[in-house]
């Protein structure tokens, strides 16, 4: 029969191990320096990791996104056309800030 485990290792990563065992009672050890999860707190803090993820990839975003546009404002401010700041920089102004 397999059994799921679940552990947060020392390093702070989350694993998720399917195991073959004899019966449901079989004690699995754990990793060296792994703390045992139950699956409700295996999602949860799963959950927490994909948001804190998921933020830290927008505010990168966010952060590259600043720095293309302070680029580009200071190439116009430099007098460099529109089209060659928007290329140097990588940045495209929205639509309707460019009308």
């Amino acid at each position: 029969m397999e059994k799921t485990l679940y552990y947060r290792l020392a390093s702070g990563a989350l694993r998720e191990v399917t195991v073959t065992v004899a019966d449901e009672n079989e004690q699995v050890p754990p990793p060296a320096g792994a703390t045992e999860l139950t699956e409700a707190e295996y999602q949860t803090e799963l959950a927490a990791l994909q948001a804190a993820n998921a933020q830290l990839v927008a505010d990168r975003r966010a952060a590259e996104t600043a720095a293309k546009q302070a680029a580009y404002e200071d190439l116009i401010a430099a007098g460099i056309p529109e089209a060659s700041a928007q290329q140097l920089s990588g940045y495209r102004p929205p639509a309707e800030a460019a009308q």
